[in-house]
């Protein structure tokens, strides 16, 4: 098992050169009704999620990418949120714009594609039949034709995406059949399910990096070899080359902020381990009358993380 870590700054001069301007957003202008002031903290709170999404996205993945999150999310929270997202994503084409006009190669791509010539020469050199999988981390189409156009520019190293059918992940025999006539598939990682042909490939690379990867633990288990990418800060900002400005922002430490209900101060232990050794900020708030199924307030605590994930503590009798 051998797992190799590589480190791709993938930032453009472009995004460099462009000014981003970050808006301090308090509860100054929180004036009016009370269900006015609900009604702007959650506008704030959504559009403050979507902003730091997509600075993940800037740093983890690619602007590509970012790009293509910030596209659906401005139809999808256009009633919410008006027109701000939309002028957020117009400067963001707009660099990637000025990107593409200087036929600016991605690095990110450029480094998939020697790994997979060093690669596929190993295998030649051993005679081995060895098969690709790329795992992507987003859904995106334009992504995987980006991967699968790189990818066929290495010579005799032919790649296909596979998408589910029917179901919710993709199946098997379609990944089987897929290995007939290429040498690699790119499958998004949702789209992996139970009976995923693992057997059927030799090395796994995860496009973008994840800590605490389940898919690494998986290839130490099956024997596989794997491989990550992780986008990291361009060269001459580490030695501090680069403007304070620009490197600050990169920088940017975005800290946790958990929605709790009054359940979690009776708690003290738990409460101070999440904020001062985690550097978590607890917002507190009241609990749903669904939750009154659980007892008192006092018998139970409802962490939300985010819009998909929360964790109920209750106190056993």
């Amino acid at each position: 098992m051998e797992q190799l870590t590589l480190k791709v700054a993938d930032v453009s001069s472009a995004v460099m050169q462009d000014d981003i301007c970050i808006t301090m957003i308090t509860d100054g202008g929180l004036t009016g009704e009370d269900s006015d002031k609900k009604m702007k903290v959650l506008k704030l709170a959504a559009l403050l999620h979507l902003l730091v999404t997509t600075r993940d996205l800037l740093i983890m993945c690619d602007l590509d990418t970012a790009i293509e999150y910030m596209f659906k999310a401005k139809d999808m929270y256009v009633s919410t949120l008006g027109s701000h997202l939309h002028n957020l994503w117009k400067k963001l084409r707009i660099v990637q714009f000025v990107a593409q006009r200087k036929d600016e190669t991605n690095p990110k791509t450029l480094q998939l594609q020697q790994q997979m010539l060093k690669w596929r020469a190993q295998s030649d050199f051993l005679e081995q039949q060895s098969k690709v999988l790329v795992i992507i981390r987003m859904d995106s189409d334009s992504l995987r034709a980006m991967l699968i156009d790189s990818l066929d520019k290495v010579k005799g190293f032919r790649t296909a995406a596979v998408l589910p059918e029917e179901s919710a992940t993709v199946d098997c025999r379609n990944v089987i059949h897929c290995l007939k006539e290429n040498c690699c598939v790119v499958v998004y990682c949702q789209h992996v399910g139970p009976d995923f042909p693992w057997n059927s490939f030799s090395l796994v690379v995860e496009y973008d990096y994840a800590e605490n990867s389940c898919f690494y633990e998986l290839c130490k288990q099956q024997n596989i070899y794997h491989m990550t990418f992780k986008t990291t800060l361009p060269q001459n900002i580490k030695s501090g080359v680069a403007t304070e400005r620009f490197e600050s922002l990169v920088e940017l430490t975005v800290p946790y902020v958990f929605l709790t209900t009054e359940g979690l101060l009776n708690t003290p232990d738990l409460l101070q381990n999440l904020e001062s050794k985690y550097n978590i900020s607890i917002l507190e708030r009241t609990s749903s009358p669904s939750l009154q199924l659980f007892g008192g307030t006092d018998r139970y605590t409802v962490i939300t993380v985010d819009e998909r994930t929360a964790a109920v503590i209750q106190v056993s009798l």
